[in-house]
């Protein structure tokens, strides 16, 4: 039995007054823009295949034309949306979305442009997660795809003003819903540093204070084990965490991400001072402590010890200890003498008498 080929995305143009397919990018652009048709995707082998570039140009312009006219735009609406819930995401232009203002992972330029050229050079790229809100479309999920879809666009055209996002409309995700997809997202599909990852557990706790006051379900729940069971770790590894966002001093964190301290390490020195923290960071930021010693080093502060013995200067190095045989019998002294002596005959320096009468009682008395 012949198999059937397996749909491929397509992109169909359905004009006001026509249903008829389109054979080229010229005339979709010339349907759309005269008869307020809408392009759209939808899986399906009858219409003409498109490139991903056509297609994003395609929604770019439909957008567009919708500002014209008030009852164009209100039938194309009913025709993309009918369509677009068969692909399950819609393409919104990037001046339309805004970051969640909770999202405190960062996003540094190095990563945006990285990823701005993979997105080029593969021509996908995962749809984002979005919600209407009072304010306009707020991202969830995708930033970082987002800015580099901003990047593209400065650098390329309109084709890359489209991001394709998956839509939730307003009121219909919970807070919780929402800090949910936004924490888990981002610890499990960024590359992030060990305090981002401590910052995640520290957003949830605190959120789940809030979700107890509306769900009696969460009352019960302890917070360590509601982040275990939410992030797939160990409770200690979550009190950890929690530790290291809400205490761990800033100096502190980027001694974590820069690999000086362990995790463990930075729960440990999170529960001094802050005056406390700050004299360690000191310390460590200048290696004053070699990494063997660090974990010592940390434990005697919080136990109020003085923690100089740990301390070491790389600029003067300990001397080496001489190991001096003790001698265990008067035949071992005696021969220790008599190699200093033959020593100090070949010395060609002048003798101390009164030394040398001394010398001499000593070996009559033996």
């Amino acid at each position: 039995m012949r198999q059937r080929a397996s749909p491929r995305w397509r992109i169909e143009c359905l004009p006001t007054k026509s249903r008829t397919t389109m054979s080229s990018k010229r005339n979709l652009r010339a349907a759309i823009k005269k008869n307020g048709g809408v392009a759209a995707l939808v899986e399906t082998d009858r219409f003409t295949q498109m490139s991903d570039e056509d297609i994003r140009l395609a929604a770019f312009e439909s957008r567009r034309n919708q500002e014209a006219d008030i009852t164009a735009k209100m039938a194309n609406d009913n025709r993309r949306n009918t369509m677009l819930r068969q692909a399950g995401f819609d393409y919104f232009d990037i001046d339309e979305l805004h970051p969640h203002p909770r999202n405190h992972f960062t996003v540094d330029d190095e990563s945006v442009l990285n990823l701005a050229g993979l997105i080029y050079k593969s021509k996908e790229v995962q749809p984002l997660v979005i919600r209407e809100t009072r304010d306009g479309l707020e991202i969830i999920d995708g930033e970082r795809r987002w800015r580099a879809h901003k990047l593209l666009a400065e650098r390329y055209g309109d084709s890359w003003r489209m991001v394709p996002a998956h839509c939730h409309p307003l009121d219909s995700l919970t807070e919780q819903e929402v800090e949910f997809i936004l924490n888990s997202n981002n610890l499990g599909q960024r590359v992030m540093t060990p305090s981002e990852r401590a910052e995640g557990f520290r957003v949830l706790a605190d959120a789940l204070v809030e979700w107890r006051k509306d769900d009696p379900k969460l009352k019960g729940v302890k917070t360590k084990e509601y982040l275990a069971e939410h992030f797939g770790v160990s409770a200690r590894t979550a009190m950890t965490n929690l530790a290291i966002a809400r205490r761990l001093s800033k100096r502190g964190k980027a001694l974590l991400d820069d690999g000086v301290i362990t995790r463990e390490q930075a729960e440990s020195m999170s529960r001094l001072t802050e005056e406390q923290q700050e004299k360690a960071a000191d310390i460590l930021e200048k290696s004053l402590v070699p990494k063997s010693e660090i974990k010592d080093f940390i434990a005697a502060l919080v136990k109020g010890e003085d923690p100089a013995p740990f301390i070491h200067d790389p600029k003067k190095p300990a001397r080496a200890k001489r190991t001096v045989k003790t001698p265990v019998s008067r035949d071992d002294y005696l021969l220790r003498a008599r190699n200093a002596l033959v020593k100090a005959t070949q010395c060609p320096e002048s003798t101390n008498a009164e030394l040398l009468e001394e010398i001499k009682l000593l070996i009559k008395e033996l």
